[in-house]
């Protein structure tokens, strides 16, 4: 199996008569955050000349949006600022408007999508235990709204005190 993307230009040549294409094309890593080979445009393609900085760069913004908790425009400003250093690239870094909906739409698949109403709402079981697996949600009730969050041990230490603080919010 290949373990890089092929993207090829599809624009044909306005000149020639037998429509041949344009020779275009750049080979990727698999998440597209770096360019293997690229092989130039013919010299009538109307074609961007930094589409693959720019498929680069739209990448590694949609990998960090998902993999980091900053904030999207937090990411945005870092690679950019990054991109204005070198003089050649400088102002071929994608656009914000252009790229943040898909960095919140990476952001997003990290998260269960929401029920449509709350007595769907089924809480994953990551949600439900503490790192070393005790249970954490003790107790729920949908038609009510309430949750429960505590492990055993915390519930036994509250047991053992003559005094409790509560938050009812």
């Amino acid at each position: 199996a290949s373990r890089q993307k092929y993207w090829r230009c599809s624009k044909v040549c306005p000149k020639c008569t037998d429509k041949e294409g344009c020779n275009g094309a750049v080979w990727t890593n698999l998440d597209v955050t770096t360019v293997i080979k690229q092989n130039d445009h013919i010299e009538s393609c109307p074609v961007d000349e930094h589409l693959a900085y720019k498929l680069e760069k739209k990448a590694i913004l949609k990998k960090r949006s998902a993999e980091e908790t900053k904030s999207i425009p937090a990411i945005y400003d870092e690679e950019a600022s990054a991109a204005s250093t070198q003089p050649s690239t400088s102002g071929h870094f994608p656009l914000y408007k252009r790229v943040k909906s898909s960095m919140y739409r990476h952001r997003a698949k990290r998260y269960p999508k929401l029920p449509s109403h709350r007595r769907y709402l089924q809480i994953p079981v990551p949600f439900r235990t503490t790192k070393s697996g005790d249970d954490f949600l003790l107790w729920q009730s949908a038609t009510r709204h309430i949750l429960v969050f505590a492990t055993g041990y915390n519930i036994r230490l509250l047991a053992a005190m003559r005094t409790w603080g509560m938050d009812g919010t």
